[in-house]
C-alpha cells in the first residue's frame, strides 16, 4: 500500500511539473521547476544541475545543444527514481522546445513587421517621388530653357534618381 501511494504522490508530483513548465517563460523557471518537483518526488536524494563539459560519469541529460545540463543526484537514483527524473527531464526538453520555438516564432513576426513597414514606406515614398522626379524629366527635355537653368535642375534630378535606387532597396528589403 505504501508503494502504491508513493507511485500515486509521484504521478502527480510529475502532473504538476507538466503545468509548471507549461507555462514557464524561462529556462531558469524551468530548472526551479523540476528541482521543486525531484526534491518533492525524491525525497532524500540532492540534485544540482552542472555543465555537460565537466567531467562526471554519471548524470541525465537536461536540454539540448549547447545549453544540455546534467542532473547530479545525490545517492545515486535507483532504477524506478531514475525513470522519475527522465519523465521529468522529458517534460522539461518538451517545454524548452516550445520555448525556443516561441522564441523564434516572436523573431520572425517582428521581421516581418519590419519587412511590412519597409514595404509601405517605400510605397509611400515613391508616390510622392513620382511626380517630383516626372516634372524634371520634363524640365531637363524642355528646349525652350536656358542651358544654365537646365545645369541648376541637373543636382534635383540627380536627388530623385538617388531616391528611387532608395526605394528599390527599400522594396528589397521588405520582399527579404
Amino acid at each position: 500500500k505504501a508503494d502504491l501511494q508513493s507511485r500515486l504522490d509521484k504521478d502527480r508530483s510529475l502532473s504538476e511539473l507538466g503545468a509548471k513548465v507549461a507555462s514557464a517563460t524561462s529556462i531558469e523557471n524551468l530548472h526551479a521547476a523540476v528541482l521543486d518537483t525531484l526534491h518533492t518526488g525524491l525525497r532524500g536524494h540532492k540534485f544540482k544541475f552542472v555543465p555537460v563539459a565537466e567531467d562526471v560519469e554519471y548524470g541525465i541529460p537536461f536540454g539540448n545543444g549547447p545549453t544540455t545540463l546534467l542532473l547530479l543526484a545525490t545517492p545515486r537514483l535507483s532504477n524506478e527514481d531514475e525513470r522519475f527524473a527522465l519523465s521529468a527531464a522529458n517534460l522539461f526538453e518538451g517545454a524548452h522546445t516550445r520555448m525556443i520555438t516561441d522564441k523564434r516564432f516572436r523573431t520572425t513576426e517582428r521581421l516581418e513587421g519590419v519587412g511590412r513597414l519597409a514595404a509601405s514606406v517605400a510605397h509611400d515614398f515613391n508616390n510622392l517621388l513620382m511626380p517630383i522626379s516626372a516634372t524634371y524629366e520634363l524640365i531637363e527635355h524642355d528646349e525652350s530653357l536656358q542651358p544654365d537653368v537646365k545645369e541648376l535642375i541637373g543636382p534635383a534630378v540627380a536627388a530623385t534618381r538617388q531616391a528611387s535606387a532608395l526605394v528599390k532597396k527599400l522594396l528589397v528589403h521588405a520582399c527579404s
